[in-house]
């Protein structure tokens, strides 16, 4: 269950706490997401659009982030998904519809 919605706004990157451990931002770019673990200080950088290829309708840039304790679910392009597991850092393209 999403506990809440997130929009972003790609000219400035956004900042939000994924559960106790963990926060996630957009970068600049709008294409990559970096996640800093507090745990153990780790910083990711995971580019989106590399990834899992250029969207065939909308922009190239990340649109929506939906987290919850375990995941966080992206929108870029117009219609075009992915998942990404914070409990496994397990990632996985949805494709587009």
């Amino acid at each position: 269950m999403l506990r809440f919605v997130i929009c972003i706004i790609t000219l400035a990157p956004a900042l939000f706490a994924i559960a106790a451990d963990s926060s996630v931002s957009v970068a600049k770019d709008g294409q990559k997401l970096i996640i800093k673990r507090k745990q153990d200080g780790k910083t990711e950088l995971l580019n989106v659009i590399e990834r899992c290829g250029v969207p065939a309708v909308g922009e190239p840039k990340i649109r929506n982030v939906y987290t919850s304790d375990t995941q966080v679910r992206i929108t870029y392009g117009k219609h075009c998904a992915a998942v990404l597991s914070l409990t496994t850092s397990q990632f996985s393209c949805s494709g587009c519809d």
